[in-house]
């Protein structure tokens, strides 16, 4: 301890003394940096907060966010708008571990008085995401071959456009499940 308080003047006054030399020589300019709008910095036209793939979502650029929420396990749940279809991405950010949807795979969308399901089978589990109708709840449900059930319940209000803007990509049909 005590030599912590024999050198802490010392070191002040070498500081003290590199800041006084540095005083004497010639001053810097001062660099001129571009105007940049923090709101927008490349002053190009913003777009839509669900045509933007967010860090938070497996959506990748140019894809719209339909739904999107995390799920238990530290892993995503996202429902992406490609063009004219609809896509599937479930698992950590950077590591999907189940993705479903293309021209070929079909989605089937459903509904009632609660809200909006999504449905579709990949081998031989069947999976549901399901948003309510408020949109402040959501997740999926995969049920095994044996019949068992396996849910991921959303840990965030759901982001995007919501389960319903899928309504007309060509690989969803609408209907009873």
């Amino acid at each position: 301890m005590n030599k912590i308080l024999i050198l802490a003047p010392t070191l002040a006054f070498v500081i003290s003394g590199c800041l006084s030399q540095s005083s004497k020589e010639a001053p810097v300019p001062e660099a001129t940096l571009p105007e940049i709008s923090i709101d927008n910095p490349a002053d190009k036209p913003m777009p839509s907060p669900s045509t933007v793939a967010t860090a938070a979502s497996h959506c990748q650029e140019g894809e719209k966010v339909a739904f999107n929420c995390l799920v238990e396990e530290g892993k995503n749940l996202s429902v992406c708008l490609a063009g004219s279809h609809a896509l599937y991405r479930f698992g950590r950010l950077g590591d999907i571990e189940m993705a479903y949807g293309s021209v070929e795979n079909q989605f089937r969308l459903t509904e009632d008085d609660t809200g909006y399901t999504l449905f579709f089978s990949k081998k031989t589990h069947r999976y549901t995401v399901y948003e309510e109708d408020d949109g402040t709840e959501g997740g999926v449900e995969v049920t095994l071959p044996t019949g068992k059930l396996r849910g991921f319940t959303c840990q965030n209000e759901p982001l995007g456009d919501g389960l319903e803007s899928v309504k007309g990509s060509s690989n969803v049909s609408l209907g009873t499940e």
